[in-house]
């Protein structure tokens, strides 16, 4: 797993374009409220703060999504972030299927969800205090 964050210390971003190409390559469309927080998202993900604090935190790679789906990532939940742990990766996902859960942002880690932001906007105050 480390060798997930060594490749992509220094990537951190997601990219409009990186986005796009995963939604061609896995068929699905990103919410409106994920394209318009993205900047934003960026912005927080790649202040040297949270650098400093979240070393293993890393946007994916289409190939790490690939990666996740197979090991039992849910197909309603669309990995945008990383971090591994020593047992595990947390994937931060958002939600295809959010009329069903009515929740946006989740973390998604070893076979179930353990937490979730009912928003973009909470999700993001959250990277501030984190």
């Amino acid at each position: 797993m480390t060798a997930i964050v060594r490749r992509r210390r220094e990537e951190l971003t997601i990219r409009m374009q990186d986005l796009a190409a995963a939604e061609q390559e896995f068929a699905f469309a990103a919410p409106e409220w994920f394209r318009i927080a993205l900047p934003s998202l960026r912005q927080r993900l790649e202040s040297d703060w949270f650098k400093r604090i979240n070393p293993g935190f890393v946007s994916v790679s289409i190939e790490e999504m690939s990666r996740a789906w197979k090991s039992g990532l849910p197909p309603d939940l669309v990995p945008f972030c990383l971090e591994p742990q020593l047992e595990h990766i947390d994937y931060y996902c958002f939600h295809l299927a959010l009329t069903v859960c009515n929740t946006e942002i989740v973390v998604f880690a070893d076979h179930s969800i353990v937490h979730s932001w009912k928003n973009i906007n909470a999700f993001l105050r959250w990277l501030e205090i984190e």
